[in-house]
Order: structure tokens, then sequence, then C-alpha cells
């Protein structure tokens, strides 16, 4: 996988750095997405330092490699963006699930027909908040 991580790099123009493959190889084995502070607790901050994670995923980010998942916490979290899920997230213990399909496009045609200052929407981001199973008992 490292290779595909060294060409996508390339492909963008980015210089291939150990740290940068180690950003883009832990995002893809995560099960959900994760903040800057879980990024630099499992890579290491001896590797890299928050700041300069915190760089790195914001440049993957303006280049469409990660996206930013908002938790309604007081931090970011950050996932890579290799397919169009969303997220289930317990309000509760903080449990968090992918889910597929959204409807996205008849969503937004919706929206822009009742929009009076928007003329299109280059992204989106869905994030459903409840309870899971086990809290909800």
């Amino acid at each position: 996988m490292e290779l595909n991580y060294k060409q996508l790099l390339r492909s963008h123009k980015l210089k291939v750095t150990p740290g940068r493959i180690k950003i883009l190889t832990y995002l893809h084995n995560a099960k959900k997405p994760l903040s800057i502070k879980e990024i630099s607790k499992a890579i290491g901050s001896k590797s890299m330092d928050q700041a300069t994670i915190y760089r790195t995923l914001e440049n993957f980010k303006t280049l469409g490699l990660v996206k930013l998942v908002n938790f309604q916490k007081d931090f970011a979290y950050y996932e890579l963006a290799d397919s169009d899920h969303h997220h289930l997230v317990c309000q509760n213990c903080g449990r968090v699930e992918n889910f597929e399909g959204c409807n996205s496009e008849s969503l937004i045609r919706q929206a822009l027909k009742q929009s009076k200052h928007f003329s299109f929407v280059n992204e989106h981001s869905l994030e459903l908040f409840g309870l899971c199973k086990t809290c909800a008992k």
C-alpha cells in the first residue's frame, strides 16, 4: 500500500516523506475519523509534532486527499477522502459508524432550488447524531 501513497503524493506534486506516508497509512487503517491528537499519539511525537501533522493534514485537505469531519466537538477530525460515506455518531459514548448513500444529488438540487444566494455546491458532509443501541437501553 505504501507504494500507492508514494504515487499519490507525487501525483499531487508533494514530496514523499516518511511522515506523510505514516499519516496516510494510519488514516487508511482507521475505522473512524481521527483527531490530530489521536494521529500524533499513534505515529509518535518524535517523528512529527502536532503542528507538522496539522499543516500536513490541512495541505492534504486542500488537495482533496483528506476531508474534515465535524463531530460538533472543540477540535477537528480527519479521514481519507477515498469514498463518499457519512457518519452516525452516538452523543453519549462517541461511537462512530459509517454509512453509505445520502442521495446527495437530490438533496443538493432541493437546497439550491430553495436558495436565494447559492448557485452550486462543490462538496457535502453529513453526520447524524443520536444514541447507539447500547446507550439507548
